[in-house]
């Protein structure tokens, strides 16, 4: 029989993750009843090293909002996407003796691999230019890389700090239209607050943009309605959702067959 394994998901106001059914019934489907997987609401990423000490079967984390930049401080080291996107999403326990805990906790980030796998599987618009990114949180920084990684160059969006202003989309050299790939990746029309929007101007949309939505619940969001109701190609974040789960769960595992082979 295998031993106890914990992991969880740390981040706060984060009662609507889909990550605790996903994980309870993978566990469920592994056969594995000694694994548990919990949410981690708090309001410092602080927190994060004296949750490892308290729990020592707690083997990994997940990170979500507010805290994917946050806990790299109070990371021991980062893997190569996590380092080159400033983003963390995912963390590994690793055993150290020599260290003063008695481990070392690695910051990964798997948002992007994952995404770069959903967009491979999807995007078929030009495969050079740019694409526009919402955001300049970890989850922008995320998408940034990917798109980067797919061939193309990534312009990020956002009221203050991207390298365009909303309202340089209307018209002009930067305006909607000359951007064949969209990527939200802001939290604006997640559930509850579902008629949100990004201030962007969606009537521009035709048949030639790609819009892809990082937000999975609801499943269509209003940005993606607008978007196909003028005939664009559209996409959720669900694919993804799994994606970097299975990502996480393949990073945890290897450490864990080291120790119980």
């Amino acid at each position: 029989m295998t031993a106890a394994a914990h992991f969880g998901l740390l981040g706060h106001g984060i009662s609507y993750s889909f990550s605790p059914g996903y994980f309870r019934t993978k566990f469920a489907q592994l056969g594995l009843p000694d694994h548990r997987y919990e949410l981690y609401d708090v309001p410092d990423a602080a927190a994060v090293r004296a949750l490892f000490r308290a729990d020592p079967a707690l083997r990994g984390l997940n990170v979500t909002v507010p805290h994917k930049r946050a806990v790299i401080p109070f990371l021991d080291d980062l893997d190569d996407a996590a380092r080159a996107i400033g983003a963390v999403n995912c963390i590994q326990r690793l055993p150290d003796a020599t260290a003063p805990d008695g481990f070392r906790l690695r910051g990964h980030n798997t948002d992007a691999p994952a995404l770069l796998h959903t967009l491979r599987a999807w995007y078929a618009g030009p495969p050079a230019g740019s694409a526009l990114v919402l955001g300049t949180g970890g989850a922008a920084q995320a998408a940034r890389w990917a798109v980067r990684e797919l061939g193309m160059q990534a312009t990020l969006v956002s009221r203050s700090g991207g390298d365009l202003g909303y309202d340089d989309l209307a018209a002009g050299p930067h305006a909607l239209e000359t951007f064949p790939l969209l990527l939200n990746c802001t939290p604006v029309g997640t559930f509850p607050d579902l008629e949100a929007v990004p201030p962007v101007p969606f009537q521009r949309l035709s048949p030639a943009n790609w819009v892809y939505d990082l937000i999975y619940n609801p499943p269509q969001t209003r940005l993606l309605r607008e978007a196909e109701a003028r005939g664009a190609h559209t996409h959720n974040g669900l694919a993804m959702l799994h994606q970097q789960a299975e990502l996480a769960w393949a990073i945890w595992n290897y450490e864990l067959r080291i120790r119980n082979p």
